[in-house]
């Protein structure tokens, strides 16, 4: 009886033979002058390739099972930041720190929306580009996200870049450069998404629904996205003020998955 292995490989060759058939059918004058093409010879003539079932020398066996996570493991620092954790026994790894507060408790309208368009850029510490690389050579993402009530710094990569995702999250919350010219930068996007985000039609309904029940006045009524015009009188005081009176120890949570 032929192996599931040996069936295919001769299948894979019955169905290069016929292609080539039709190659050369569509084109015999141009084969027979020329010899065959490079696209010819790499897709009709290539060795047989590896199963996807091979395994390779070096590469630690699969055995098919994956252990059960973790409880969820809650605690709180000293400092009062609540800490949420849970092993999925994966290799990619994600981490989070949450802010209680947005929209709806920033003092200048637009500071939350700011923050997140400012989020992982230049630090104290180092660059907006040397940050990036320093995380992306690990496959790593960033993801900044304030709505009414939360604002949230994601970052996500390999389980061994834990170190290094947690420390540019601390870096972004506690030291951030903030110059003028990254918010005049970061203006031409941020004009560009609101106008997208308040021509989709259920954001603007979502917004003005609650604006009518609980009134703009009121915290729940307020919206999330800022004007153009309030945009443009927003200063990287604003940002800096909004960080400083929520980015406290009992005002967060710290989150992580496929964590020690």
């Amino acid at each position: 009886m032929h192996s599931a292995r040996s069936i295919a490989r001769t299948a894979a060759k019955v169905v290069r033979a016929g292609a080539r058939a039709q190659s050369n059918a569509a084109a015999p004058a141009v084969a027979s002058k020329t010899g065959p093409s490079f696209v010819d010879t790499f897709f009709f003539d290539a060795p047989d390739q590896n199963e996807l079932d091979e395994t390779f020398p070096g590469v630690p066996a699969v055995t098919g099972k994956l252990e059960a996570p973790t409880k969820v493991q809650v605690s709180k620092l000293p400092k009062g930041m609540t800490v949420v954790s849970q092993d999925a026994h994966r290799g990619a790894s994600t981490v989070g720190v949450y802010v209680k507060g947005g929209a709806r408790t920033e003092a200048a309208p637009g500071a939350a929306f700011a923050v997140q368009q400012l989020a992982f850029g230049a630090t104290q510490k180092r660059s907006a580009l040397k940050l990036f690389r320093d995380v992306d050579v690990f496959g790593g993402h960033f993801e900044a996200n304030a709505g009414k009530e939360v604002t949230s710094f994601v970052a996500s990569a390999t389980r061994d870049a834990l170190p290094e995702l947690s420390t540019a999250i601390a870096e972004t919350l506690t030291a951030p450069k903030l110059d003028s010219w990254e918010l005049s930068e970061a203006s031409y996007w941020a004009t560009a998404k609101l106008e997208a985000l308040k021509s989709a039609p259920g954001a603007a309904i979502s917004a003005d629904v609650a604006a009518a029940v609980f009134g703009e006045a009121s915290p729940l009524g307020h919206h999330a996205l800022p004007s153009a015009a309030q945009w443009g009188k927003l200063t990287t005081d604003d940002v800096k003020n909004f960080l400083s009176a929520h980015v406290q120890g009992n005002n967060m949570v710290l989150a992580g998955v496929n964590v020690d």
